[in-house]
């Protein structure tokens, strides 16, 4: 257990290693700095609709890097502290306990998400993402599952904390659902897509597996 333990410090020490350079933290830090510093002069919210507009802009920004900057300050915190409870209990000869397998994971789950945030830089990565979903042809099974399907996404939106709204709703003979259009908003819209494929994947596995 120590030696896999250890194993898992060192590969998340590298891969905290290895984001930090890819973001490049530090220039980071000292962006919203820059930002901060602008974000103080009064003539920047007083002087006309532009320059409010662009101050909100730059507030805004400033509010996403620190949100960045701070998770990853408190995973790298966090590893050094773990780091060293380690090496203290091995030079203490202290008996081996679940906690560290759990802060340990707590902090490569963190680390992972932030990982995968970084993938989806692009100019529309950050946009809104509009799911719709129709029964088409099939009668009532394909209803059923339509209703599914709209299941399934609205309880994987809530449990990631995304703010949805139905905007459009058709119901077929059994108050099922024939046609849904709901949009997903503060999300990235590429990773959305993603997890619907996936989703649309492992329900479709599932359900051969039972037929």
């Amino acid at each position: 257990m120590k030696d896999n333990l250890l194993q898992k410090l060192k590969e998340l020490r590298e891969r905290v290693q290895h984001l930090g350079k890819r973001i490049d933290i530090e220039e980071k830090k000292g962006h919203i700095r820059e930002i901060e510093i602008e974000l103080t002069n009064p003539d920047l919210w007083s002087s006309g609709e532009r320059n409010r507009q662009l101050a909100e802009e730059k507030n805004k920004e400033a509010g996403k890097l620190r949100d960045l900057i701070n998770r990853y300050d408190d995973i790298e915190k966090e590893l050094i502290d773990e780091e060293i409870c380690v090496s203290e209990a091995l030079s203490m000869g202290k008996e081996w306990v679940s906690q560290h397998e759990e802060i340990i994971a707590s902090i490569g789950r963190r680390l992972k998400r932030i990982e995968v945030e970084q993938l989806f830089t692009g100019k529309y990565d950050k946009q809104n993402c509009l799911l719709s979903v129709y029964a088409g042809v099939g009668g009532d099974d394909a209803e059923d599952w339509t209703s599914m399907l709209y299941e399934m996404y609205r309880r994987f939106a809530e449990s990631r904390g995304w703010k949805t709204k139905v905007i459009d709703e058709s119901l077929g003979t059994y108050q099922s659902k024939t046609g849904l259009a709901r949009t997903l908003e503060g999300i990235s819209l590429t990773l959305t897509l993603s997890a619907i494929i996936i989703g649309l994947y492992l329900c479709l596995r599932h359900n051969k597996k039972i037929t």
